[in-house]
Parts: C-alpha cells; sequence; structure tokens
C-alpha cells in the first residue's frame, strides 16, 4: 500500500434529504480489500453543508456545488479548505426552458475552459462561467443528454438516439463520433486518455463500457455489477459506486476488471464520485441516505 491519501464525501443528512454535507479525512485508513462484511464506514469533519446537492464538479482546490431550490437552481462555489465560511454565488435562477417541474435526477458537472458544464435530459447543455452567469447559457439543445464529459477543450456526450456527440468548444462545431446502439440506456459519462467509459443501467446487469474518443474500434464491456450508480476514472484505475446492500465503493484496473474489483469502503447509497489528484470525492443520494458517512481512500492499492 502506498501513501494514505485524504478523502472527501458529500453525503445528505435526514429522511427527506434536505441538507448536503461535504466531509473530508485527514490521513486515516487506506483503500480496504477486506470482505465487504468488515468494511467500516468513518467519520471525519465536514466541509460542506447545505440544500438538496444534485451535482459536483472539481477544479483543483477549489468546489463548486449546484442545488435544487424547487423550480431554481443555486451553483456555489468555495476553497475546499474554507467551503464553510467563503462559499461565491456564481447562479441562482431558474432552470432552463423546458427542463420540467419534476424532481432534477442525478448531474454530472464538468469544467472545461472557463466554463461549468451540465446537461438536462429534456432541455440539452447548458453551461455558467466559473466566475458567476446571470443566466445559463444553452450550449446543445439536442433533447437527451444525461451526462456530459469533458476533454480540455472538446464535450462528448450520448443523445435520444444513442448517438456519441462531440463540441469543440474553441468553434463551437458540433458533430457525431459513433453509435452507441449496443449499450440499452447509457447514463453516466467520463473519460481518462483515449477512453469514454460510459454506464449501461438497463441492461440485465447495469455495465460499464468504453470506447475510444476517436470513434475508432468496437466498444468494450468493462464490467458487469449490481446497482452500478456512477464512475470515475483516474490514472490507471476505474472507482464505481454501487447501491447494492448498504452501498459502497469498488476500484479495479479497467484492463482486468473483474479479477482486479476491490470494495474499498463501504458508503451509504453512494451517487457521483470524483478524484482529484490525491484526494476522492463523492456525494451520497438524497432520496436514500439517512447519516454522513466517508472515509479515507488510497488509490495506490489498486493500481
Amino acid at each position: 500500500h502506498g501513501t494514505s491519501a485524504l478523502f472527501c464525501a458529500i453525503s445528505a443528512l435526514g429522511r427527506r434529504g434536505n441538507a448536503v454535507n461535504l466531509g473530508r479525512g485527514q490521513g486515516g485508513q487506506e483503500w480496504n480489500d477486506a470482505p465487504d462484511a468488515e468494511v467500516s464506514q468513518s467519520t471525519s469533519p465536514l466541509l460542506y453543508t447545505g440544500d438538496t446537492a444534485i451535482g459536483f464538479p472539481l477544479e483543483g482546490s477549489k468546489l463548486s456545488v449546484l442545488v435544487e431550490h424547487g423550480v431554481t437552481l443555486e451553483l456555489t462555489s468555495c476553497p475546499l479548505d474554507r467551503c464553510g465560511s467563503q462559499r461565491t454565488t456564481l447562479y441562482n435562477g431558474p432552470r432552463p426552458r423546458n427542463s420540467g417541474l419534476g424532481v432534477v435526477r442525478d448531474l454530472t458537472l464538468v469544467v472545461a475552459g472557463d466554463r461549468i458544464f451540465w446537461a438536462f435530459v429534456d432541455a440539452g447543455l447548458v453551461s455558467c462561467t466559473k466566475t458567476g452567469c446571470s443566466e445559463l447559457e444553452s450550449v446543445a439543445s439536442a433533447w437527451g443528454p444525461s451526462s456530459v464529459a469533458a476533454d480540455r477543450d472538446v464535450l462528448y456526450w450520448v443523445d435520444s438516439d444513442k448517438i456519441l456527440q462531440r463540441m469543440q468548444l474553441a468553434s463551437n462545431a458540433i458533430g457525431p463520433v459513433r453509435s452507441l446502439t449496443e449499450i440499452a440506456d447509457p447514463d453516466h459519462l467520463t473519460m481518462n486518455g483515449d477512453y469514454l467509459y460510459v454506464t449501461d443501467r438497463d441492461a440485465d446487469l447495469p455495465s460499464i463500457s468504453r470506447v475510444h474518443k476517436d470513434g475508432t474500434h468496437d466498444s468494450q464491456l468493462v464490467v458487469a455489477d449490481e446497482g452500478i450508480s456512477s464512475i470515475t476514472v483516474a490514472g490507471d484505475s476505474l472507482y464505481y459506486a454501487s447501491k447494492i446492500l448498504t452501498g459502497r465503493i469498488v476500484g479495479c484496473r479497467p484492463e482486468d476488471c473483474a479479477k482486479t474489483a476491490t470494495t474499498l469502503v463501504a458508503q451509504r447509497w453512494p451517487a457521483e464520485i470524483r478524484i482529484d489528484g490525491a484526494e476522492a470525492f463523492w456525494r451520497t443520494d438524497t432520496r436514500f441516505s439517512y447519516q454522513a458517512t466517508n472515509s479515507t481512500l488510497d488509490p495506490e492499492s489498486v493500481v
């Protein structure tokens, strides 16, 4: 095992999910490869407390959180080490037109260039500058994107026809990359190196596949597991959240995930996962979580 890394977690408090907290571990235990029943839940100081968070991007030492207030949205930003006292409101206003009035599902937010991007299934892609905006800018109005991934100055998403789309931010040029019809219901999307990773939530057994970002070659099944709810890739490792039983975070090598998959920490109803350098972050699903939980992870132990 390598040196212990810090770990952060966003968790919902309360039966109705009326508060969301970001916790941070200081040192502590490493990635845990013990049997699931022996993986313990940890408690760490909280970094963020607020209303129902539906997504969060990370950029270095800065955290942004998108919060739902009924029919309005609030995007705030803060330094990780002073999130309780130095929050800046980047956007506070209505949802995009046509985004509906129901509860917003989990959103994936990404930072690319000078903007923060995210997707609404029924309203397309929107963005707000990192310094704040009075209105959300419509980036692509196509129906269907449930998740967006960024590669420096390029955005990727899957539309309602299961077409992987690519947008060059410098020119705003949008074009298809390839069809993903072999994936029943593309959901979460992330990228690392030459590959885009996408979850299939409606498969007989939820799964994660990867495709070349240039559209060449067939898609490759990485892993199938129960209750997959979110993914991220960092370095040589893939991490995904599973809501099976009480919930868990799993790490593996994408090339042989079935053989190297390890339950890293037990976490009730884990949702979005982020890893930035030596730090890892996750948010618990506000519809099911009853308490704040988080742990300390060491990514080197699964590489």
